[in-house]
């Protein structure tokens, strides 16, 4: 809906190996998570979350994006 709609949405998803129930090795794996919104003109960045400076750094970006974006905007 946030795409449909346009609206400045920050979505952030951690792989924590599990899927509803299911662990990530039982299932075919997805080429990456980062390209899952793309189909909907979200875009998508994989970060190491365990190295607080790059999140926190794909965090700004991430915000400056949103922060930025306008409603005709592709």
């Amino acid at each position: 809906m946030a795409a449909l709609w346009k609206l400045p949405v920050l979505y952030i998803f951690e792989n924590n190996k599990y899927g509803i129930g299911t662990v990530a090795g039982a299932r075919p794996p997805p080429a990456s998570f980062t390209i899952r919104g793309e189909g909907y003109g979200i875009p998508g960045k994989a970060v190491d979350g365990m190295d607080v400076w790059r999140c926190r750094a794909a965090a700004a970006e991430a915000l400056d994006y949103v922060r930025r974006a306008r409603p005709d905007d592709p």
